[in-house]
């Protein structure tokens, strides 16, 4: 059937760029969010006791080098996208597993 419109033909496929960038955005989504969730650590933390706010600081500084590792792993992953797809999501998903996990520990011993 011919094009009678000025539109291009949509089509579904997608492509390995398109997955990398929804993934990506997803990581960057859930990293925004963990974020979100150290800054009211902090702004709670300013309320309570000094051993409460040093013993936060030093989590929130080992929870912070993990997430700058994570976000370079991200920018690893989507480089590495180009040649190999599945390892580099299955990378990316491990990165923020280990990333996931170590701000649920930290998080949780805060509140002990």
């Amino acid at each position: 059937m011919k094009n009678t419109t000025d539109k291009p033909p949509t089509t579904t496929t997608t492509t390995t760029a398109d997955r990398t960038d929804h993934v990506m955005q997803d990581a960057r989504d859930e990293l925004r969010r963990w974020d979100e969730r150290v800054e009211d650590v902090k702004v709670k933390s300013r309320r309570k006791g000094e051993d409460v706010r040093v013993k936060v600081e030093r989590k929130l500084e080992d929870l912070g080098r993990r997430r700058d590792a994570l976000a370079k792993r991200m920018e690893s992953a989507k480089d590495r996208a180009k040649d190999g797809w599945e390892k580099a999501r299955e990378d990316l998903s491990s990165a923020l597993k280990e990333f996931k996990e170590s701000a649920r520990d930290a998080f949780q011993s805060l509140e002990k």
